[in-house]
């Protein structure tokens, strides 16, 4: 009995460890899109006279980024 109670403490503070490393990753990537979110809604309307080719690859990625996050692959959204 004492190894069950043992246990399952165990168990509860490796999952309260995780969600928060989940979570911190998630806060990291999260103000990661909205930065570069911010710089290329900037930079667009100049680069398009200069780089329109470039900025339209750019944004491809952002929405590539965009879409690992939402389906929780936080570290591939930061990268």
């Amino acid at each position: 009995m004492r190894k069950i109670v043992l246990l399952s403490v165990l168990m509860i503070a490796l999952a309260g460890l995780i969600l928060t490393g989940c979570s911190k990753v998630k806060g990291q990537a999260e103000a990661a899109l909205k930065a570069a979110e911010k710089v290329v809604s900037e930079a667009k309307p100049e680069a398009e006279k200069i780089v329109p080719d470039q900025i339209k690859a750019l944004e491809a990625t952002l929405s590539g980024a965009k879409e690992k996050f939402g389906k929780g692959d936080y570290k591939a959204a930061t990268e």
